[in-house]
């Protein structure tokens, strides 16, 4: 059994096709309980004169703090 497919934590792009993505890609440590897991993530950022990525990791403290800010943003905000 393969790798999971890469998810998409943040996809924002606007109309001129310039984005900025979250993406997990993976696990960092396969053979640790998930409750204790590092997950591999990439931002990759694409513009008209730029295509860059970064490298991550994150915790799941990292995840739950981005979901407490993310909840409460509103639009105009």
């Amino acid at each position: 059994m393969g790798e999971p497919e890469p998810v998409d934590l943040i996809h924002l792009a606007d109309a001129d096709g310039d984005r900025c993505i979250v993406r997990v890609t993976g696990r960092y440590q396969p053979g640790i309980l998930t409750g204790h897991d590092t997950l591999r993530a990439d931002v990759l950022v694409s513009t008209s004169f730029l295509d860059a990525r970064l490298e991550l990791y994150l915790f799941q403290r990292d995840l739950t703090a981005w979901e407490h800010e993310l909840e409460g943003l509103v639009p105009g905000g």
